[in-house]
């Protein structure tokens, strides 16, 4: 990882909420990647085709949180720039998913 990449990452649905999950598509060895978690800059999609910034965090203890830059929904629902935990990394049919906590 590193660099100025960004990764593209989908959201099933039009915002995050505990529970909903992101695919991140592209990182190259998923499973190293879910064992040893680093910052990622992310694209993120949602399901209303809305799209935004956001990055996985990774503090010093190993604690993994998503960011999320603020956006509206296509509804026009206003979202601000949130912080979320992440509940768990793990590897869905050769992506890596980030389950907000």
């Amino acid at each position: 990882m590193g660099g100025d990449e960004r990764y593209a990452a989908t959201c099933g649905h039009t915002h995050l909420f505990r529970g909903a999950r992101l695919r991140v598509d592209g990182v190259k060895e998923p499973e190293g990647y879910v064992a040893e978690p680093e910052p990622l800059a992310l694209d993120v999609q949602f399901s209303d085709g809305v799209g935004v910034e956001g990055e996985v965090v990774v503090a010093k203890g190993g604690e993994v949180a998503l960011r999320v830059g603020g956006y509206v929904t296509r509804a026009g629902k206003e979202m601000p720039e949130r912080v979320w935990g992440v509940r768990e990394v793990r590897v869905v049919g050769g992506e890596v998913e980030v389950v907000v906590g």
